[in-house]
């Protein structure tokens, strides 16, 4: 299969994160390689934050598909109604209508901002754009959000977050700085994210706001996610790669204190 038809298949999200996307390693799997090998691919639940970070995404990014997410009318999740609605769906969590509205309205707002508006809707964005590539002699994959071509090339990523004020601290811990060494090697262009606010907030007239910020990626982050990506990759090849002549089985946590 060459490249192009590979590029083809991942924009499809089934293919991305449970085909063919299985075969490269993603921002997504460093947690785990670093910190509990054993995790690695593992099955995971979509969770609160996953299912409406993606809703978020999709209002923005990919408003066909935000039309038939999966949206119950129901008071809480404790309620019969709900549960009945998450097994004939087959999910692991589903937003409440309240939920929808409210990240409709973070969506709302930031798209009222011009700087953010601009960014998003730029004349030459791509959006939800593959790539693959090697790295550290690994083939891995990313999605960019959004591909800005002419002017200002970069990948703009769309994240949403509990304080935005704490984005910059936070930023390790979430693996966002791995995420943007990956995208700038795949993509070969700096990476910027675009923040939103999750709580709504009220100014002196009672007009509501979402904080927003714009953070480009620095050079001493991405010190900091090389020696990280490093890691991944060493745990990768000792425990999973094609010729590892270690069992995973084996592991066990070995750390001084």
């Amino acid at each position: 299969m060459t490249e192009k038809q590979i590029l083809k298949k991942l924009k499809n999200d089934d293919e991305y994160y449970n085909g063919i996307g299985k075969n490269y390693l993603s921002n997504s799997n460093i947690q785990a390689l670093t910190t509990e090998p054993r995790q690695f691919q593992a099955p995971q639940k979509d969770g609160e934050a996953f299912v409406k970070g993606r809703y978020f995404h999709q209002l923005i990014l990919e408003k066909k598909k935000a039309k038939d997410f999966p949206i119950i009318d129901a008071p809480s999740r404790s309620t019969k109604v709900y549960k009945e609605f998450i097994a004939d769906n087959k999910l692991d969590y589903a937003l409440l209508t309240k939920d929808a509205d409210h990240i409709k309205d973070m969506v709302d707002y930031t798209l009222e901002s011009l700087p953010f508006f601009d960014l998003i809707n730029d004349p030459t964005a791509q959006y939800e754009v593959p790539a693959i590539g090697e790295i550290m002699g690994v083939m891995w994959k990313g999605k960019a959000d959004i591909l800005v071509l002419i002017p200002g090339k970069c990948v703009i990523d769309l994240k949403t977050s509990g304080d935005v004020f704490k984005f910059v601290r936070n930023a390790p811990y979430y693996f966002y700085h791995t995420q943007s060494y990956i995208y700038q090697k795949l993509f070969g262009l700096p990476v910027v994210f675009l923040v939103t606010g999750k709580t709504k907030k009220y100014d002196k007239e009672r007009k509501r706001y979402y904080d927003l910020g714009i953070f480009p990626t620095s050079e001493n982050s991405m010190g900091l996610a090389e020696e990280k990506v490093g890691q991944a990759v060493a745990s990768y090849n000792k425990w999973f790669a094609p010729d590892s002549q270690d069992n995973i089985d084996s592991y066990i946590i070995n750390t001084p204190i």
